[in-house]
């Protein structure tokens, strides 16, 4: 026995119907999602980047700023080190053979104690001759192969303090100070460690990452 099913034309009429409001409501729902999406999240989202990375240029443009005056104000501290003329011209007479190693370091190393303990920035300076050879220190012991890197240094003549290394094991950042004087020429070298407490100082406060020199 077979069933006909008969479909009157009008019965398909709520279908359509309810298709094209389908449409409608889809096609309003994508109309109002891209206004929204390039009136209203995408030049946000573009003002939001752009403000970040000029606000991120800015930091890291002041930062740079921050370090490197940091690393000339120790440079400067080396080089007065270095300079102090009673020290430099006993050691002349040193390398005159007019005095002994002992007599030099008897007069000299104490002095150079003071130099130490009057800035926190310098941690400790071992004082070394015109070929290399260890004179005295005071302060905390330089790695005496830090003075190698220093004598084989391209540096320019007129480069008094160059910044060598940081060493992590000691938290400590290596200088090398040429030490010279205009008649007699090269008098020795200083090599001295300096603190890097305020680099750590300026990292924590603009939560930066610094990449230190070796």
């Amino acid at each position: 026995m077979h069933t006909k099913c008969v479909v009157d034309g009008n019965f398909t009429k709520p279908h359509k119907s309810m298709l094209r409001l389908y449409l409608l409501l889809t096609g309003g729902m994508v109309c109002s999602f891209a206004i929204f999406y390039f009136f209203g999240i995408r030049p946000l989202t573009e003002y939001l980047y752009n403000t970040n990375e000029n606000k991120i240029t800015y930091n890291l443009s002041k930062a740079s700023m921050a370090f490197d005056y940091i690393v000339d104000r120790q440079k400067q501290l080396a080089l007065q080190i270095a300079s102090r003329t009673v020290i430099r011209n006993k050691q002349i007479d040193y390398l005159e053979n007019k005095i002994t190693k002992e007599e030099l370091v008897e007069h000299s190393q104490s002095k150079l104690a003071d130099s130490v303990q009057a800035s926190k920035e310098v941690l400790g300076v071992s004082r070394y001759d015109n070929t290399g050879a260890f004179l005295f220190s005071a302060g905390k012991p330089v790695p005496e192969t830090a003075i190698q890197a220093c004598m084989h240094s391209d540096a320019k003549d007129d480069v008094g303090v160059f910044l060598l290394k940081a060493d992590s094991a000691s938290q400590a950042f290596l200088y090398c100070s040429k030490i010279t004087e205009n008649n007699f020429g090269l008098v020795g070298y200083d090599v001295l460690l300096m603190s890097d407490h305020d680099f750590h100082n300026l990292i924590n406060k603009n939560d930066i990452l610094v990449v230190y020199f070796h």
